[in-house]
């Protein structure tokens, strides 16, 4: 009996030992501290990504979390030539006529038969950058712009998201 209590606590305590995934703005973030302290973060809670999803059809995602940097020249390059960026795939570019550009990156991973696929948006418009990223298993490029509406149209009704700079 000592032995199985020994092993269940082992057990317990390794898995709450494990550090969750970090994403890929979280990884960016903590290799470039400068930038860091000048950006606004959002992460929504699991709660309140079903609060954004109750009047839909479609599953929310795992996990949303932006990134947004003003007055930083060029900053798309230097992320998406960052350590944490070389597991994403290109899926589309954007170049709009004011000068904005918007890239579409993809992480698919098969782990054990469940598919979870991650999605990165870039844009940068001028000296403005920003990142949005999106896990989880029903993720796809066709539903894509429908689950953005959804988290910004809850974020803009909603000002009381945790935001940190």
């Amino acid at each position: 009996m000592k032995k199985t209590l020994i092993f269940i606590t082992i057990l317990l305590s390794s898995a709450v030992a494990v550090p969750a995934q970090k994403s890929v703005i979280d990884l960016f973030l903590e290799q470039n501290q400068g930038i860091a302290q000048q950006a606004t973060c959002v992460n929504i809670s699991d709660e309140m990504l079903n609060m954004c999803y109750e009047t839909s059809s479609l599953l929310p995602p795992e996990r949303y979390q932006s990134l947004s940097l003003c007055n930083v020249p060029a900053l798309m390059e230097q992320f998406e030539k960052s350590d944490a960026f070389k597991k994403y795939n290109p899926l589309m570019e954007i170049k709009k006529e004011d000068g904005r550009i918007i890239r579409y990156f993809q992480r698919i991973q098969d782990k054990k038969g469940v598919i979870k696929r991650e999605i990165v948006v870039c844009t940068q418009y001028r000296n403005d950058f920003s990142v949005i990223y999106l896990k989880g298993d029903n993720l796809s490029t066709g539903t894509l712009n429908t689950h953005l509406e959804l988290i910004r149209s809850f974020i803009d009704k909603n000002k009381n998201i945790n935001t940190y700079h």
